[in-house]
């Protein structure tokens, strides 16, 4: 058998040289390797060395990577919040009789009674639009054009209820630096026609605005910004149950946001685009919000609410409710708790449904 062949350097050994059929196809591997790498630019980098899958040492051959997109422009409305941050840090202080000098002036220690900083607190613009229907009915109720309605607001804050009033034509409004408690005690609150406030949230005032305008002020018509529970709260559904009439609710089609004005705390974003009055503040908006509405002696509340959904209730996108069960459901109460039987006892002998 060594002579057929499987001797050393025979054809068919298995230590010989190798066949030049091995050597031509190793040849053959190493040129085609050397053509690819001529004809694909390659870009060698090292793989991740921490992390699940790294492996130290070796390297990732990947095609030439594209190149980053740039980065997106910022909106429009970003801009002019940038534009407006900017010029209110850059603005120069303003000088006497502008705005915010004025504004200025009516810090907490310049009013004429005892207050608490968190009250102040300015109601927006949208909700005197949103009123402004309602108070020009009441003054053709009364045979009046709007500019001659005397309205009163016993709250005062920083006065910004008598431009945005008088910019929807109400130019006779009265909403001066004084104690409108003690006027009642000397009996020398101003004349009025209707009666349009946001009264403090805190203590006892929402109780007090509400049994002035009940009792003592003489079947004129009310219009009061309150929270929306304030129908249901235990001290506050007794003044109210006191009226002729229960009141109506003018419901918002989104939250109003109030200003607190003057407060070093922190800064809110720009109620305008003049500079002079890009004044610091504090965007609130403690509660859902809406109107209570009461026309007095000049109008029934049915016919008021005819007249509302037939011409403004699509274009304010305010619903008018002349009960607490028509109210939309982002107002109602969400949990209410049912009074013990001595409350509800005496509820009932004030006439209240319970």
């Amino acid at each position: 058998r060594l002579d057929t062949g499987c001797a050393a350097g025979g054809p068919h050994s298995w230590w010989g040289t190798a066949s030049p059929r091995g050597h031509s196809a190793r040849s053959n591997t190493s040129s085609r390797r050397q053509q690819r790498d001529l004809e694909v630019a390659v870009v060698r980098r090292p793989r991740a060395q921490s992390g699940k899958g790294a492996m130290p040492g070796k390297q990732k051959r990947s095609v030439v990577a594209q190149p980053t997109a740039a980065p997106a422009r910022p909106g429009a409305r970003a801009r002019k919040r940038a534009a407006q941050a900017k010029l209110a840090l850059t603005a120069p202080p303003a000088a006497p009789g502008e705005p915010a000098a004025e504004e200025a002036a009516r810090r907490p220690d310049a009013y004429a009674f005892v207050c608490e900083e968190a009250d102040h607190a300015e109601s927006p613009a949208a909700a005197y639009e949103h009123l402004a229907p309602l108070l020009a009915q009441l003054a053709a109720q009364l045979g009046k054009p709007a500019s001659k309605l005397r309205i009163y607001d016993p709250y005062y804050c920083a006065g910004s209820v008598v431009k945005h009033l008088g910019r929807l034509g109400f130019t006779r409004v009265i909403n001066r630096n004084e104690d409108f408690y003690a006027q009642i005690e000397l009996g020398t609150v101003p004349e009025h026609d209707v009666i349009v406030t946001n009264p403090p949230f805190s203590g006892d005032h929402i109780e007090r605005a509400l049994r002035f305008c009940v009792l003592q002020n003489g079947g004129r018509p009310w219009l009061l910004l309150l929270p929306s529970f304030i129908h249901k709260k235990r001290t506050c559904a007794p003044e109210l149950a006191r009226s002729f009439a229960p009141p109506m609710f003018l419901v918002p089609a989104s939250t109003y946001t109030f200003w607190s004005p003057g407060r070093n705390i922190s800064t809110g974003h720009a109620r305008s685009n003049s500079a002079a009055e890009q004044l610091p503040g504090k965007p609130t908006t403690p509660f859902e919000c809406m109107w209570y509405v009461h026309a007095g002696i000049l109008c029934v509340h049915a016919e008021l609410k005819q007249w509302w959904v037939k011409k403004h209730e699509r274009a304010t996108g305010c619903v008018l409710a002349t009960s607490a069960e028509e109210l939309p459901d982002k107002v109602k109460p969400k949990h209410e708790k049912r009074a013990n039987p001595r409350a509800r006892k005496r509820m009932r002998a004030k006439g209240i449904v319970c």
